[in-house]
C-alpha cells in the first residue's frame, strides 16, 4: 500500500491575540523538521507574512522538489490596503469571518483582494503560487 502526505503550514505575519509570539521561529522548526525528515510541505502565506523579509527570507531557497510554496485566504490589514480597501477588522489580523475572510466582502472586493495576494506572491517569488488554502471560500472566489 502507497501512503502518500503532504504536511500544510499556514503563515500568518502576525497575531494581535498575544504579540510575544514568536512568528518566525515556528516556520524556521518546520522547515528543519521537514528537510530531516525528508518530508515534502507546502507553506501557505498570508500576504502580511509575504511582507517580512524575515519570513519570505526562509521560504525562498526552499527547494521546490520538496516545498510548495502557495497562499492562505485570511484577509488583514495590510491586505486590505493593497487591494485599495478599508480594513474594517478591530486589530491588523481579526480572525472574524466578516473581516477576516473573503465571505465578509462583496464579490468585486474578492477579486481585488485575491488580485492584490497573487500579485504580491508574485512579485516576492517570481511566479504564481502553487496552491490555495482557506478556512472557507465561496464559489464567487474559487
Amino acid at each position: 500500500m502507497r501512503s502518500i502526505v503532504n504536511i500544510v503550514n499556514f503563515i500568518r505575519g502576525s497575531e494581535p491575540r498575544d504579540r510575544s509570539i514568536d512568528l518566525v521561529w515556528p516556520v524556521r522548526e518546520q522547515i528543519a523538521l521537514l528537510k530531516k525528515h525528508n518530508l515534502p510541505g507546502t507553506f501557505l502565506a498570508q500576504y502580511d507574512a509575504l511582507a517580512r523579509e524575515d519570513i519570505v527570507s526562509l521560504l525562498k531557497p526552499l527547494d521546490p522538489a520538496q516545498f510548495e510554496l502557495g497562499v492562505w485566504l485570511e484577509m488583514n490589514a495590510p491586505h486590505a490596503g493593497a487591494a485599495g480597501l478599508a480594513w474594517r477588522g478591530r486589530f491588523d489580523w481579526d480572525w472574524h469571518a466578516n473581516v477576516g475572510f473573503l465571505v465578509g466582502y462583496a464579490p468585486e472586493e474578492r477579486e481585488r483582494l485575491i488580485d492584490a495576494l497573487f500579485e504580491k506572491f508574485r512579485r516576492t517569488f517570481g511566479h504564481l503560487p502553487r496552491s490555495v488554502g482557506a478556512w472557507m471560500i465561496d464559489a464567487h472566489s474559487l
